[in-house]
């Protein structure tokens, strides 16, 4: 919200896009950040639908797992961060 206020205190009708947002539902735990369904359902209705609320415009990462990609640092996260899984059977309920 902060940067939203410093864009519309430059230019009020600006356009404004969270480029990319998400949670991960499986892989390792990045310190505290535990991916699951059930944080990523937490972060989907406090997060993205909080912003749709406030007319923000977001573009969710990603909405399929891609099991294609590779480990990073050896962590597996990379590969669970959709809203549907690669079946495309949705990991849990989208609506806000």
């Amino acid at each position: 919200m902060q940067a939203l206020a410093q864009v519309q205190s430059i230019n009020a009708g600006a356009e404004f896009w969270v480029g990319e947002t998400g949670w991960p539902t499986g892989g390792a735990n990045f310190g505290s950040a535990i991916p699951s369904i059930p944080n990523a359902r937490t972060f989907w209705y406090e997060g993205a639908c909080a912003l749709r609320e406030w007319g923000v415009n977001v573009f969710i990462f990603e909405a399929f797992d891609e099991t294609w990609k590779p480990m990073t640092s050896g962590k597996d996260v990379e590969t669970h961060w959709g809203v549907w899984d690669s079946t495309r059977a949705a990991k849990y309920n989208l609506t806000c």
